[in-house]
């Protein structure tokens, strides 16, 4: 799948617990993660327009993805340019409800369509009718390494993946802007529980700390570099509103 996780990022090193207020931040959410899932499995509201796949369903990590997102690739490769796109669309399934589909085109704007397979059916596990989720796009070249590390050259061939972002989990919030993806944190554990102040709702102003999760620019040596496409604020959703199971695994893995 072109959409990636932000639960497959990598953890940030930056930011350790020690070992008992670590146990105890995995405790706390692991409470709320069971109470979460018992509102999920009566709601196929998610908030806005995703949907979770059957082999999504069938894995550990049932997340969901975002719907009417066109993801571009091209590659270049002895003079010829192999060019094409993906996005996941919501069709009519003439029974008052939807089917998932995804679609595979040979241009980049997702209008020249090669080949579709359906995805999702159970009315359960997708909604086509909430408005488009607020996400981050970024295009991903290879690249030629110049001087420095934050120094190379984009070559013609890239590729586009998407993020969820502007959602509140549990107090966690994920935002964007020009240079990538954050995490921010509204919860103040205390320490082991005492003195504990959660904000769940991520309604304070300003959050506790920030971490960066995805950077723009030059990586991998110089080999890579990505550029944002996307950045769509938008209110931010609440976990009791949209069901992005992913995020919530994520978070426990901190």
């Amino acid at each position: 799948e072109n959409q990636t996780k932000l639960s497959k990022l990598p953890k940030n090193p930056s930011s350790p617990y020690s070992f008992n207020q670590g146990t105890f931040h995995f405790v706390m959410k692991l409470i709320y993660l069971l109470s979460l899932l018992g509102y999920l499995a009566n709601s196929a509201d998610f908030g806005c327009k995703v949907f979770v796949s059957y082999l999504n369903l069938l894995t550990s990590d049932p997340t969901p993805d975002v719907i009417g997102v066109c993801l571009a690739n091209q590659l270049v490769e002895g003079g010829v340019t192999v060019k094409g796109s993906q996005q996941y669309v919501c069709e009519d399934n003439g029974d008052g409800g939807y089917n998932v589909v995804n679609k595979i085109y040979t241009d980049t704007e997702c209008s020249d369509e090669y080949s579709s397979v359906t995805l999702q059916t159970d009315q359960d596990y997708l909604d086509c009718t909430s408005p488009g989720c607020p996400i981050y796009e970024v295009r991903i070249y290879t690249a030629t390494p110049g001087d420095s590390d934050d120094d190379c050259t984009i070559s013609d061939d890239f590729t586009e993946f998407a993020f969820f972002t502007d959602i509140c989990v549990l107090g966690y919030k994920y935002t964007c802007d020009d240079n990538g993806v954050y995490l921010e944190h509204y919860n103040d554990y205390g320490i082991i529980g005492i003195g504990a102040d959660l904000d769940l709702n991520c309604s304070a102003s300003e959050p506790l700390d920030t971490d960066q999760l995805f950077q723009t620019g030059c990586y991998a040596a110089g080999y890579s570099k990505a550029v944002t496409q996307t950045c769509s604020g938008a209110i931010t959703y609440s976990v009791m509103i949209i069901s992005i199971i992913s995020f919530v695994f994520y978070t426990m893995s901190l």
